[in-house]
């Protein structure tokens, strides 16, 4: 049988096996963990577990030994549900060996996950949290995840479990130094017969799988830094790696649980760390909602109230004070209510789930220091949440925002009176880093409402950005099929790095501008060429809708959107704002307009003439139907508009066919049906003025 036949075949009877109970459970609070190859050094795993991404993961010491901890916020810990009722006594975070430096901290208070039974783990409730006395710091504190795609993912296993090989199996009296292992998430728990979802198992592949027990979930080949848990590994942490783009997150799957060897003839039935045992572990997206329910400091009622009376609080039941630093503060009651701030507030995270809230910040600052990916601002995170915030009267200062997280959820921030929001992180509109979610709206509402955002802001299909007033600015803007709508006014530039829009995404300028600093102008130029759709303004990409309800006349209505480099133009500013020479700037403007200086005149036929009847043109050569090509169709569209925006001194500065010779263009290239009915247009446009004046 070859080797891929092999390993399909005890994936099977790996799961028959399961169904048949023949297959040996243990816990890794006994449980082996750090097994690793034959042939990789011991101190290449230590060297793993210490890479800072995992050093979140510390001691949990307890009654009856020791296991691992997660820290998911400056005051919470995650833990395997059987560590965590064994009555833990003491959390040490920041050193790679038990009981040698490191910080030591207290437990305040600890629950277990509902149904957690210490020796049924297999259920997958085994879950645990535990508050400790003072914060952490100096931690990257773990990024939960939310995803369901983990299975085939490589992830990273880290405790302080018991050493040893593959072949040799576990060596006892090891336990209690950091190491770190890969496995490839190979089987979903609930594959046999009394698992759970909840789990997820990798299998402790040989490098020369010269049993021809690999499974293949995850590959037959075990991965460079293959193992497995071993005795005292409960309770750290399965990280896995997510990628975006060019970006790529660390995030928390799972928590360290239990192990099991499978018999003959799939396995050796032996539960000692060798090769073809299985580790189980309990995934952390199972139990996020049980996890915030429990850790956030949530505003009691619908009431209005100050943010500072610690009776407006409570952590469950239990009065909790004023959520300070390192808390979360959460808003999960439904209602409509005000939360006045009376001073300056640093937590590490606000989770708004239910409610509309307005934060009258009173002048002051609130800062949300959290740079986990799970988001320093979620507005709208489960099926069923509901939830609207409105900020006035002062500065919020985060890392991520999320509004509209999962699937189901429905998210809102506004930005209202003096409210400025500068964003040091992303934003995800109706999803997150992971993908689209729910439904999500960001808006701008009044002239002195600002956002600056400094990285990436992702518009899902169920997202919406109002800018209405205000000043919005966006390191990278991803409109992926969502709606970035501009209102009506002629009174706000949208500010981008880079601008890009895809699957079905609109970004509607109306009769305002933009300037886009990175991006390239055949980028811009293609998105307007999309939005433009021949005409209507009614395409995906960059539109206008007010250029769409311009009078029309013949192949398009009297105003575009115009574009060019400010260094093409000569600008150095542009709507008042400070450019560079490779800026794209947008303007909504005249068709003909050419230079951008919201008028049509003689500058712009300077600009036009010189590309008569030529392509791969761009708005500031003439091309002002987007076509790519210059000729009597751009003729039109310049000759309909000529000398509008201009000072009414030049009305009587009729457009004839001599300035087409003035230009060098013959007179005898203009189609002559194009050149009469654009003349007579303007002839009788300047008749009609002369008129009334």
């Amino acid at each position: 049988m070859s080797r891929r036949g092999r390993s399909l075949y005890r994936r099977r009877a790996i799961l028959a096996a399961c169904a048949a109970g023949v297959i040996v459970f243990r816990s890794s609070l006994s449980l082996q963990a750090g097994e690793r190859r034959d042939d990789v050094p011991d101190s290449s795993y230590i060297s793993l577990g210490l890479d800072p991404r995992f050093s979140s993961v510390g001691i949990v010491d307890e009654s009856t030994g020791f296991g691992g901890g997660v820290l998911i916020s400056p005051k919470w810990v995650l833990s395997a549900g059987h560590v965590v009722a064994a009555t833990p006594n003491n959390f040490t975070y920041g050193t790679g060996t038990h009981g040698v430096g490191g910080t030591n901290v207290g437990i305040n208070q600890f629950f277990t996950a509902p149904g957690q039974i210490t020796g049924q783990e297999i259920n997958g409730n085994d879950m645990g949290l535990i508050q400790i006395t003072a914060n952490a710091t100096g931690v990257t504190f773990a990024s939960r995840y939310f995803g369901t795609s983990d299975l085939g993912s490589l992830a990273t296993y880290v405790g302080y479990g018991q050493a040893g090989t593959g072949s040799g199996g576990t060596i006892s009296s090891s336990e209690g130094v950091k190491r770190a292992f890969t496995n490839n998430l190979d089987i979903n728990g609930g594959s046999f017969s009394g698992g759970s979802t909840n789990l997820v198992i990798s299998d402790f592949d040989d490098p020369g799988n010269a049993d021809g027990l690999n499974l293949s979930g995850g590959g037959t080949l075990p991965t460079a830094m293959e193992g497995m848990l071993a005795f005292f590994d409960s309770g750290g942490g399965v990280f896995v790696d997510k990628t975006v783009g060019t970006q790529t997150r660390n995030y928390l799957e799972s928590i360290n649980s239990f192990v099991a060897a499978v018999g003959p003839p799939n396995g050796d039935g032996a539960l000692n760390g060798t090769y073809s045992d299985l580790s189980f572990s309990t995934r952390v997206n199972a139990w996020n909602s049980w996890i915030d329910d429990t850790i956030a400091n949530n505003w009691k009622t619908a009431s209005n109230g100050n943010f500072s009376t610690a009776g407006n609080w409570s952590i469950g039941t239990m009065t909790s004070g004023t959520p300070t630093t390192g808390d979360i503060a959460g808003f999960n009651v439904a209602g409509t209510y005000t939360v006045t701030f009376t001073g300056p507030v640093d937590n590490y995270q606000m989770l708004a789930r239910q409610g509309t809230i307005t934060l009258n910040l009173g002048g002051f600052t609130y800062n949300l220091s959290s740079v986990a990916y799970d988001g320093s601002v979620v507005v709208g995170r489960y099926s069923g949440n509901a939830a609207s915030v409105i900020v006035t009267n002062g500065t919020v200062t985060s890392h991520d925002a999320i509004i509209g997280h999962l699937s189901g959820s429905s998210g809102t921030i506004s930005l209202g009176s003096a409210a400025t929001w500068n964003l040091n992180g992303d934003m995800y509109v109706g999803g997150s880093f992971d993908g689209a979610g729910g439904s999500g709206t960001f808006s701008l509402q009044n002239s002195n409402s600002v956002a600056n955002i400094s990285g990436t802001m992702r518009v899902y299909g169920n997202g919406t950005v109002s800018y209405n007033a205000g000043s919005l600015s966006v390191g990278t803007l991803y409109v992926e099929g969502g709606r970035v709508n501009l209102s009506t006014g002629a009174n706000k530039v949208l500010r981008v790095g880079v601008g890009t829009v895809t699957s079905g995404g609109k970004i509607d300028l109306a009769d305002n501008d933009m300037i886009a600093t990175l991006t390239t102008l055949s980028q811009i130029q293609s998105l307007i060429t999309s939005g433009y759709n021949g005409g209507n303004w009614t395409g995906d990409g960059i539109a206008s809708s007010k250029a769409a309800s311009s009078p029309s006349g013949g192949e398009a209505g009297k105003t575009g959107l115009g574009f060019g480099t400010a260094g093409s133009l000569g600008l150095t500013t542009f709507d008042g704002i400070s450019v560079s020479s490779s800026d794209v700037l947008v303007k909504y403007t005249y068709l003909g307009d050419a230079n951008l200086d919201g008028k049509v005149d003689l500058s712009d036929m300077i600009l036009f003439a010189p590309h008569w009847l030529t392509s791969g043109n761009v708005w500031t050569g003439g091309d002002f139907n987007y076509d790519g090509t210059v000729n009597a169709k751009d003729l039109t569209l310049l000759a309909r508009n000529w000398q509008t925006g201009v000072s009414s001194a030049a009305l009587d500065e009729p457009f004839d066919l001599s300035l087409l010779s003035t230009f060098g263009i013959p007179i005898s290239s203009v189609p002559e049906p194009t050149s009469l009915c654009w003349l007579g247009i303007a002839s009788l446009s300047l008749q009609r003025r002369r008129k009334r004046r």
